[in-house]
């Protein structure tokens, strides 16, 4: 009988045990006369879900990301990897977890209300499994009130030293503004493809150069579509209609090349990805 209670009586004190005590200590199996102790493993991700779910709670998630209510998907999508980035790189797990759930969140309920008819999706997303002709053509993405007013200030200057200089400038302003386009476009892409920081993974990797070329294309597109539309254009039709443009029009060709350059420069940085 002795056996027999023993074991009635750790059975009771297992129930009495409070449930927190009981899910931290390791359960056992009796075989035989030997107690095999099998330790509980807890996932480790689970408790990050709930914790960044938690950390959330209560919380706006559009102000959480610095968003306007109602922000377009692409927008939640680059302020959440710009954020992402920054917090990485300081190591602020806490604002990651913060991050990754209103990201997850606001993503959610766009979903829903697709599903329910209530968001307009995009072209890029609705045909998202055709064929597209010119994968690299360039894209919309119209940059912030400060970011626009900062390209239109440099823009300002680049073309106040063409037209000053323009005796002793030549085509150096155009060029100028070409390699500033470069560098805006760069830093713009990287919001969209994040390159890692310091510690970028193999696909981060793969950013980075393709952003890159990117912003090279673009740059060249500013500057080449600028000098088209402001001199070889006109040229063109004129002698295709047997005219003869004004002659200040040849006496300006370095004016022109610089001022159709720099306009398309700002446009491109500004308005385009």
């Amino acid at each position: 009988m002795a056996p027999v209670l023993n074991s009635v009586a750790t059975a009771a004190r297992t129930v009495a045990r409070p449930t927190s005590q009981v899910a931290t200590r390791p359960s056992t199996a009796h075989v035989g006369a030997l107690r095999i102790a099998r330790p509980l493993r807890a996932s480790r991700r689970a408790v990050v879900v709930r914790a960044a779910a938690s950390g959330a709670a209560g919380e706006d998630p559009y102000q959480v990301l610095g968003l306007r209510a109602g922000a377009t998907s692409e927008e939640v999508q680059k302020k959440y990897n710009y954020m992402k980035r920054e917090a990485t790189m300081k190591g602020d797990d806490d604002t990651i977890s913060k991050i990754e759930a209103a990201h997850t969140t606001i993503m959610m309920s766009q979903l829903t209300s697709r599903m329910k008819g209530g968001v307009t999706i995009p072209k890029e997303v609705a045909y998202a499994d055709k064929a597209v002709l010119f994968p690299w053509r360039p894209r919309v993405a119209v940059e912030e009130k400060k970011a626009i007013l900062r390209n239109l200030i440099v823009a300002a200057v680049v073309l106040l030293w063409a037209v000053v200089g323009s005796q002793n400038a030549h085509t150096q302003p155009l060029f100028v503004s070409a390699a500033l386009c470069i560098g805006a476009q760069y830093f713009k892409q990287g919001r969209f493809f994040p390159t890692g920081g310091r510690y970028p993974s193999p696909e981060e990797k793969k950013n980075n150069g393709r952003n890159i070329l990117r912003a090279f294309g673009l740059g060249l597109f500013g500057m080449f579509s600028g000098i088209f539309i402001f001199y070889t254009a006109p040229d063109l039709i004129f002698t295709q209609l047997n005219k003869t443009l004004p002659y200040w029009f040849y006496e300006s060709q370095s004016l022109l090349l610089n001022t159709g350059g720099i306009i398309m420069n700002f446009v491109t940085a500004s308005f385009l990805r």
